[in-house]
């Protein structure tokens, strides 16, 4: 029986086609795994020289000197317990877990944070790609790889993020991070998946662990939902309808933040004593978030601690705020739109905003606020390159955008290497501080204390002083600097700069326990034990004022008292000191079990 034309032409139009569409996916899973195996050698490339050094700034207090998170059972301890500043659960948790691996040694710290950054950097070329190839957008697989790839290289591979990844304390950003994008790329498999449910409920479960690690998370569900209207469907009321359980359930994560904060909120300064007004806060960001993208198209100057004052400068700052005015106008009417343009630009600023809108957070410019805004900035110079050639010919070969991408990475690296360099110690840290914000007087601190930690005493105490030129109210400044005067067996002069510590913050432990300290040198041994229940009152956990008293109550024959705080200190962990074993001894006074 004679075959159909019809179907013999259609036989002849399919035949080669197959093999071509075999051909395209199968480049299309090599790239795949080329991009991914490249990804993972830049990340570990641009932190090869970041597993060592010391801890520094809130570092040792949330780390090295914090004992709550030298146990993993009960998890609630290193959760909530223990450090000065507020915690987010599932970062300080994970401090532990890195404390039970490698103890104080820095290195596992520094390895889990890099094993953050490059999980967080394969889930954003994951869901850039999945983005580009969305039906709205119609890249083809190939395309969707090749800048998918550059964007997430560039992202992992720039210096403006080592103060999420170098800096371990700051891995509760990178941590944050990192269940941001797995929010959405959860979504985006789910766009594709014949059963979505999973990954919709990956991405509630991941939405809500982000809630535990940082604040910022509080935006994730309404990007969730910009980004659904923007990439998948047609309007914002038609996502909600869809989709209404997930978004409920996004919400509902909101619920956890709202603990996180609740239960601690005494311990936020921006909710009790804000450093700043709201006005002068806000007035500040637009020139903040101009520096922010400044430092990822010119990334040099980079600072840990910038000290910075808001300044209401009409002259600067009112073209700043006219611009921002317009791209929120933008912004506003291509959200409504459905526009991708308006959703790149847009997700940077709301990303940004908890912290750098009208909340008057303590510090007013800080590079890791920028960790996961700075994605945006990667997508958007990658898309713009791109369409930018394409504008100018057709005819560009492929491995030109390749070959440009690999020498801005390898660029970047070597400059995060450099950036690396600087976090080695603490003095050298805080002394490039200093020398780019010499008006910041907790750099002197620092570095005075590193200087101090180095037997530079005399050195050490310039920068003391120079702290308290900048700030006459430093109350630690004047901690330090006692103590060092105390060290020096000046007695008198440590003791008026303990009083100016007190009158400067009243809360100050270690300012009545040096005061304490003085007070039993020059023989005032009343005034001495007032200074030290004052001390144990403010910080009941703090081993050297019952180390200090103890000492002192022996002196004065009241071992029963000597005895029992011996034994508070002792079962405050750490090895006991012989020399103080032996004073107790002189004094007859019970020895605490080892």
């Amino acid at each position: 029986m004679k075959r159909p034309a019809n179907k013999r032409r259609s036989a002849a139009e399919e035949s080669p086609a197959e093999p071509a569409r075999q051909a395209a996916a199968t480049n299309s899973s090599w790239g795949w795994y080329a991009a991914v195996g490249a990804l993972i050698i830049i990340a570990l490339a641009a932190y090869s020289n970041s597993y060592r050094g010391a801890f520094v700034y809130d570092e040792i207090s949330e780390i090295a000197n914090n004992r709550a998170i030298r146990s993993l059972w009960p998890p609630t301890t290193a959760m909530w317990e223990g450090g000065e500043l507020p915690h987010r659960p599932l970062p300080y948790y994970s401090f532990a877990l890195n404390y039970a691996i490698s103890g104080p040694e820095v290195w596992s710290y520094h390895a889990l944070n890099v094993a953050i950054h490059l999980a967080a950097g394969l889930t954003l070329f994951g869901l850039i790609r999945r983005t580009l190839a969305a039906p709205k957008l119609g890249f083809s697989a190939d395309a969707a790889i090749g800048l998918a790839w550059a964007a997430a290289a560039i992202w992992l591979a720039h210096p403006l993020q080592t103060q999420a990844v170098t800096y371990v304390y700051q891995r509760m950003e990178s941590w944050m991070a990192l269940f941001y994008l797995l929010t959405l790329y959860a979504f985006a498999r789910s766009m594709t998946a014949k059963k979505p449910t999973g990954w919709l409920l990956a991405s509630t479960f991941f939405c809500a662990l982000g809630m535990g690690c940082k604040e910022v998370m509080v935006t994730a569900p309404l990007l969730a939902l910009w980004y659904d209207r923007t990439f998948w469907s047609e309007s914002f009321a038609a996502a909600i309808l869809k989709r209404k359980v997930y978004y409920a359930s996004l919400a509902a994560t909101w619920l956890v933040l709202f603990a996180v904060v609740f239960a601690q909120r005494s311990t936020y300064g921006e909710l009790n004593t804000p450093r700043w007004t709201t006005l002068e806060y806000a007035l500040s960001q637009p020139a903040v978030i101009l520096r922010y993208v400044t430092l990822f198209f010119w990334p040099s100057g980079q600072c840990l601690d910038y000290w910075l004052v808001p300044q209401i400068n009409l002259t600067q700052q009112v073209p700043l705020i006219a611009l921002l005015v317009l791209l929120a106008a933008y912004v506003l009417y291509g959200a409504w739109r459905g526009w991708a343009s308006s959703f790149l630009i847009g997700s940077f600023f709301l990303i940004l905003g908890p912290t750098s809108s009208i909340l008057a957070v303590a510090d007013v410019c800080v590079e890791h606020r920028v960790y996961l805004p700075s994605t945006l900035l990667a997508i958007g110079v990658v898309l713009l390159c791109y369409f930018g050639l394409r504008a100018i010919s057709d005819q560009w070969p492929k491995w030109l955008g390749l070959v440009a991408a690999s020498a801005a990475v390898m660029l970047l690296i070597s400059l995060t290497l450099a950036r690396n360099e600087v976090y080695a110690d603490r003095l050298t840290m805080w002394s490039d501080v200093v020398a780019k914000a010499p008006q910041n007087p907790r750099a002197h601190l620092n570095v005075g204390q590193a200087l101090h930690d180095a037997g530079e005493d005399g050195l050490a105490g310039r920068y003391y002083t120079e702290a308290i030129r900048l700030d006459p109210k430093y109350a630690a400044a004047y901690v330090n600097r006692g103590n060092l005067l105390l060290e020096l067996g000046l007695s008198e002069a440590a003791l008026a700069d303990y009083d100016q510590a007190i009158a400067n913050a009243s809360s100050k432990a270690d300012a009545y326990n040096g005061r304490a300290v003085a007070l039993r040198r020059l023989g005032r041994n009343e005034e001495s034990l007032a200074a030290y229940d004052q001390a144990i009152k403010l910080s009941s956990g703090n081993r050297s004022v019952y180390r200090n008293r103890a000492l002192l109550l022996a002196e004065l024959g009241q071992t029963a008292q000597a005895a029992a705080d011996a034994a508070t200190y002792a079962a405050l962990g750490g090895e006991l000191d012989p020399d103080f074993i032996a004073q107790l001894e002189t004094h007859q006074v019970a020895i605490p079990p080892q």
